[in-house]
C-alpha cells in the first residue's frame, strides 16, 4: 500500500503554465541527501522528499544532472530495508504550475526517458497529480492520480480490490486502473499501472489520463489539478540507481 506524499512547494506561473525562464543549461549539482530539499530549476522544482524514511533503514542521495527552461535530468541512488510495503521516498520533479481546472486543460505533452538498476528492488516510476475542488494551492486534495510507467518487484498501488476497475488503452499504451482510498487522508486514489513492458522511453499526453477519469470514472471536470510530479517511489532494495536521462512536461490550456 502507498501512503500520502506531502507536497513541499508549489510555485506560481503565468497562465501559459510553462516557465518562461532563460534557456541556459545548468551544470551538474552536488548530491542532495537531506530528507526534504527543494531546488527550483527552469520549469521544475526538484524535490528529494524522503517522507517515509523513518519507516526504514538506509540512505538516499540525488543529483540534478542537467536542466534548462523546459527539461531536466537527474539520478537517484538509494538503499532501503525494513517495512517493504511502506514507501520511503518519492524523489521527483514538480512542474512549476498554478492550479488549473481539468475542463480548461487542452493537453499535457510529456517525454520521459529513464532506467533502473539495483538488487532486489521494490519501486515504481510514476507521475503523481493531486486534484481539489478549489483553485487555492493550499486546498486539501480530494483525489490523487498516479500513472505508473513501470515498476521493480511486485508492489501494488492503493486499491480496494486486487482486480482493476478498468483496463484502458491511453494513447498507444495499455494500463490497468486501480481505485482505492488513502487511509491517511481519506482521498480517492486512481492509479494507472502499466500492464505490459515498462515504458522506459515514454512520450504521450497526460491529459488523456485525466480526461478518462472525467468521462469514465466520475471525476468532476470542475476539479482543479493542484500539482503534477514525476519520480520514483522507493520501497526496499539495495544499490539502486534510478536515472532520468531526459524529462519534459508542459500544460496547454484553453
Amino acid at each position: 500500500m502507498l501512503s500520502f506524499k506531502p507536497l513541499i512547494f508549489l510555485s506560481l506561473l503565468l497562465p501559459a503554465l510553462a516557465v518562461p525562464t532563460p534557456t541556459q543549461a545548468l551544470s551538474p549539482r552536488a548530491s542532495q541527501c537531506s530528507q526534504f530539499t527543494s531546488t527550483p530549476t527552469g520549469a521544475f522544482t526538484f524535490q528529494t522528499n524522503l517522507w517515509g524514511q523513518d519507516k526504514g533503514q538506509g540512505q538516499q542521495c540525488s543529483t540534478i544532472n542537467s536542466a534548462s527552461s523546459n527539461s531536466i535530468s537527474w539520478s537517484t541512488n538509494w538503499s532501503w530495508a525494513n517495512n517493504p510495503s511502506d514507501v520511503k521516498s518519492y524523489t521527483n520533479a514538480l512542474l512549476n504550475t498554478k492550479p488549473v481546472q481539468l475542463s480548461a486543460i487542452k493537453s499535457m505533452p510529456t517525454k520521459w526517458a529513464w532506467n533502473y538498476k539495483g538488487d532486489s528492488l521494490q519501486a515504481d516510476v510514476s507521475y503523481d497529480a493531486f486534484l481539489a475542488t478549489s483553485a487555492d494551492p493550499k486546498a486539501t486534495h480530494t483525489h490523487e492520480v498516479m500513472v505508473w510507467l513501470g515498476k521493480q518487484g511486485d508492489r501494488s498501488p492503493i486499491t480496494a480490490s486486487p482486480n482493476p476497475v478498468a483496463s484502458p488503452t491511453i494513447g498507444n499504451s495499455a494500463f490497468d486502473l486501480f481505485k482505492g482510498t488513502n487511509s491517511m487522508d481519506g482521498s480517492t486514489v486512481f492509479s494507472f499501472v502499466r500492464s505490459g513492458a515498462d515504458l522506459t522511453d515514454y512520450s504521450g499526453d497526460l491529459n488523456a489520463f485525466l480526461q478518462y477519469l472525467v468521462t469514465s470514472q466520475g471525476v468532476p471536470a470542475a476539479q482543479y489539478m493542484l500539482s503534477m510530479q514525476a519520480g520514483t517511489e522507493a520501497f526496499t532494495g539495495s544499490n539502486a540507481v534510478f536515472e532520468t536521462t531526459a524529462y519534459e512536461l508542459s500544460v496547454a490550456t484553453t
